[in-house]
């Protein structure tokens, strides 16, 4: 297979993986417009802390990185969903 082959290749792999994350985010998009999907968000966001901070004293005053880690990673669904449906609807509004 020549260069001009994996570059085709390549480029056509890149098109169907666009088309892919386009059609996901318009399958977010779909769900969580509706007033169900609205106050699932609301739910998710409040429960996991969406604006809340990730370092959070333990009850003896210090920080554990591990509880943080995951707090944050907790906050980065959320936050994926909310860009996903965003992409698949721009005009898209949601506040907590």
């Amino acid at each position: 297979m020549n260069i001009d082959e994996k570059l085709a290749m390549a480029g056509a792999e890149h098109e169907r993986r666009r088309k892919d994350s386009d059609r996901t985010a318009q399958l977010y998009a779909d769900v969580f417009s509706t007033e169900a999907g609205q106050e699932v968000l609301q739910h998710l966001a409040k429960r996991f802390d969406l604006l809340g901070r990730v370092f959070i004293a333990a009850d003896r005053g210090d920080l554990n990185a591990l509880r943080a880690a995951l707090r944050d990673g907790e906050r980065a669904v959320v936050g994926h969903i909310l860009g996903l449906v965003k992409t698949g609807k721009p005009d898209f509004k949601f506040s907590l």
